[in-house]
């Protein structure tokens, strides 16, 4: 009788010495199914390494419309003092709470303190383990999953975080996120910036013969800029221009060709015509005119035209034009040149997809990057 009654005891009081000692985890992330096109290809070798990247959670996330309308309105004292990068990066850095929690576990679970990294924007956490660290830290088990393309990512089903750490963090990578690309560059041809590149407009024929360039009766037939106006009303003259700015980006050899604009103009906009963006180039980035037509022009046409046409003559466009006439550019390389930190984020840049610069190849450029 008093066996049992003591082993009763015993085993509450090891329960609750289990509690104090090992912390509670939840779930941070799972994923329901795999992308279209991946299988599961085998469990990761327990000798590689995984570099963890801890997205931490940012402060100040539900005022960005207030912070973004306090610095556009004009109404607002505020108007026109647009944030620099430094001040975005105080703005929503996470918190020093965060940052030390995080780093604290890290330390406590045996991470040594050189091997945590604070990224530039202080905004991630760091750190590269083996597989066997990796698991344990997040309560998983690591895969390579494969693409029926031959790509290989590596990933797991699901991972977890102490129920103390969850506030901080945002997620993890890698983990159970497929954002790879899959296709691989055979060649040197550009990737966002060719002209097969994603979705080109639609021509189905059914255009008016005469357009109505101030009218709103065949706004369901054809957009002009009058129509855009009236329905998101865009009755607004640029005042402080100088102190605005508008941002446009384009991936060569996808251009805007000069005579489109100045056709465009003289049909919807009176004061564009002749008038051309301010084009800050990145990675070799040219207005280039050596190839013409649908794929290469329509896009860029149709992004500057409406946007410059909106905003009236009296306020700049800038053209972001990324990329050499030997190679391209995406997305990435964009990225990096307004933001540093995302050259060396996740391992740094995808050779299969950014395009790396310099730009030895011949006619590539080969210059200062931004």
């Amino acid at each position: 009788m008093y066996l049992p009654l003591l082993s009763f005891v015993l085993l509450l009081a090891a329960l609750g010495i289990s509690s104090v000692q090992l912390p509670t985890w939840t779930i941070h992330e799972r994923r329901s199914a795999l992308p279209h096109g991946w299988l599961h290809s085998r469990k990761l070798d327990s000798d590689a390494t995984i570099p963890l990247h801890f997205a931490l959670r940012q402060s100040n996330i539900d005022d960005i419309e207030r912070y973004l309308y306090d610095v556009s309105h004009p109404s607002s004292q505020h108007y026109g003092k647009h944030w620099t990068v430094g001040d975005v990066a105080a703005k929503f850095a996470p918190s020093r709470d965060s940052i030390n929690a995080v780093r604290s576990w890290l330390l406590e679970s045996g991470i040594r303190p050189e091997s945590v990294r604070m990224s530039p924007s202080n905004g991630w956490l760091e750190v590269t383990v083996g597989v066997e660290a990796a698991e344990a830290l997040l309560q998983t088990e690591y895969h390579v999953y494969g693409h029926e393309s031959g790509t290989e990512m590596v990933g797991c089903e699901d991972y977890s975080l102490p129920v103390h750490i969850t506030p901080h963090v945002d997620f993890v990578t890698p983990t159970i996120h497929f954002d790879v690309q899959v296709s691989k560059r055979s060649d040197p041809s550009p990737i966002v910036g060719g002209p097969r590149h994603g979705m080109q407009p639609k021509t189905n024929g059914n255009i008016l013969l005469v357009l109505d360039a101030t009218g709103l009766d065949n706004c369901y037939q054809q957009i002009t800029p009058a129509c855009l106006q009236a329905l998101y009303g865009l009755d607004y003259e640029p005042v402080a221009t100088s102190q605005n700015s508008y941002g446009i980006v384009e991936y060569t050899p996808m251009a805007y060709n000069p005579s489109d604009l100045d056709m465009f103009a003289t049909n919807f906009s009176t004061g564009l015509v002749g008038k051309r963006p301010k084009l800050v180039s990145i990675d070799g980035g040219i207005v280039q005119t050596q190839y013409t037509g649908l794929g290469y022009n329509a896009e860029c046409n149709l992004d500057l035209e409406y946007a410059m046409t909106l905003v009236t003559a009296s306020q700049e466009v800038t053209l972001y034009q990324t990329g050499d006439m030997v190679q391209g550019a995406s997305f990435g390389n964009f990225l990096d040149a307004l933001d540093g930190t995302f050259c060396a984020f996740d391992g740094g840049d995808d050779p299969t997809f950014d395009a790396p610069y310099p730009d030895t190849s011949p006619g590539g450029y080969d210059g200062t990057l931004p």
